[in-house]
């Protein structure tokens, strides 16, 4: 991977860690443009994955089941056709010990979640993996040449706890990975069944596996 592309694969491990499976090099339609600047602003060199804080409102009645939020990512070297697989958790951290953005006026119940260290030291790791495949990377992937990709897919544990009612259901999402720029707003009231078309309909009961 170049610098540019490794930039890119971890502003998507970003925005997925804050509850989006918008990708934003895909063409994502619900990420705030106010907020591309600061998504721009990103350096991997210096990005620190234990820095890492998201922050969510969910509607009333619904709830991250479990572990919380689960990252699959799949690696894959180009010239090789070796593949790294690793599941990541984003897992709920108690809301009233996190410093939580201004609401700003939106609905719903705040969600904080954060990395584990071990899951921390696996970014790490994937983060050198990148970087070896770079350096030992054929001048020919850069002229037609396979060139190094990654996969993720998010999977949320949600799980309703009560009334969800007929209404859409919005979610609005933070993240920060630095003091400066702060908490950046990823999602900002957006609904949950276009982004994720594959959940149960309708969401099954906060505790039970059926």
């Amino acid at each position: 991977m170049d610098k540019s592309e490794i930039r890119r694969a971890v502003a998507l491990l970003c925005l997925a860690m804050t509850l989006a499976v918008l990708l934003l090099a895909a063409g994502c339609t619900q990420l705030p443009l106010r907020s591309l600047w600061a998504l721009r602003q990103f350096d991997m060199e210096t990005f620190d994955p234990a820095q890492l804080r998201a922050a969510a409102l969910l509607p009333q009645g619904v709830q991250l089941e479990g572990e919380g939020v689960a990252l699959d990512l799949k690696l894959e070297r180009g010239a090789t056709g070796e593949v790294l697989e690793q599941r990541l958790w984003m897992r709920p951290v108690p809301p009233a010990g996190a410093a939580l953005p201004p609401a700003g006026g939106r609905q719903g119940h705040w969600v904080a979640l954060r990395l584990s260290d071990a899951d921390v030291a696996r970014v790490r790791a994937l983060r050198e993996q990148a970087r070896a495949w770079k350096q030992q990377q054929p001048a020919s992937a850069g002229q037609g040449g396979k060139k190094n990709s990654l996969t993720l897919k998010l999977h949320p544990q949600l799980c309703r706890d009560g009334v969800v009612g007929s209404k859409r259901l919005r979610v609005s999402a933070w993240l920060r990975w630095a003091a400066d720029p702060g908490d950046v707003l990823m999602l900002d009231e957006a609904d949950i069944d276009e982004m994720w078309k594959d959940l149960p309909k309708p969401l099954p009961a906060c505790g039970n596996p059926g």
